[in-house]
């Protein structure tokens, strides 16, 4: 006798599809059953047709899905660029209320701290004029001294002309720079007994030629350091 298989009750359920009252279990071929064991397990059998029936079925919803929810589909793009544009919108108004606040911020820091930033720009500006002569000086006293020559009355003609030129890059700075630099340059033209005579003569406009402040210009220094003008505070100027 055939050994016969028994399959346990539970696990052959009918699919789906119709099958004959009459139909044994015996004459169902392996071909037609699915016998599918994730864990260890068998699962309910299935006909082939009712198998690859639903496979199709999935595999037209997961379909529909990936369509329904896909990034790249042109009912997404609409939504993402109208999202996107709404955002630039509202961010917007906040830029313009940040950079306006922030240049408030600045034009007040401006205004409170305007004097003292003027001095900041003078003394920047004659410290410049000053370290821009000073080089030029040195580099030209540097040319001439390193000259070769077999003439000592050659040498010291190249030395005095030296002595003039930066001397007169000199003046320049001390009358564009006035106020204090002016005093130094009086004080310079007076040391005939250190400097050389090239120096000490070309700082003598400094003397009584140097540069003249108006009127205006005085009296509006008076107001803002002592509060009063000229006639209030002399008899005669």
């Amino acid at each position: 006798m055939r050994p016969q298989i028994r399959i346990p009750i539970p696990f052959l359920l009918p699919c789906s599809c119709p099958i004959s009252a009459s139909t044994s279990s015996s004459s169902i071929s392996s071909n037609s059953l699915f016998l599918y064991a994730p864990n260890s397990r068998l699962s309910q059998w299935t006909c082939h047709q009712c198998l690859e029936q639903r496979r199709v079925q999935r595999h037209q919803i997961a379909h529909l899905l990936s369509r329904e929810y896909s990034t790249t589909t042109p009912q997404f793009q609409k939504f993402n660029n109208n999202w996107g544009n709404n955002t630039n919108d509202k961010r917007r108004p906040r830029r313009a209320l940040r950079y306006a606040a922030a240049g408030g911020t600045l034009g007040a820091a401006l205004f409170a701290f305007s004097d003292d930033l003027k001095h900041v720009y003078s003394a920047a500006e004659r410290t410049g004029r000053v370290t821009v002569a000073l080089a030029v000086c040195i580099n030209d006293y540097r040319k001439t001294l390193n000259r070769d020559s077999d003439s000592e009355e050659e040498k010291a003609g190249w030395l005095k002309a030296c002595h003039k030129r930066c001397a007169q890059r000199t003046l320049r700075v001390l009358e564009k720079n006035g106020s204090i630099f002016i005093k130094l340059g009086q004080h310079l033209s007076s040391m005939g007994y250190l400097l050389p005579l090239e120096w000490t003569t070309t700082f003598i406009p400094l003397q009584d030629k140097c540069p003249v402040s108006s009127f205006e210009s005085i009296e509006e220094m008076f107001v803002k350091d002592t509060g009063h003008t000229i006639d209030e505070l002399f008899s005669s100027f």
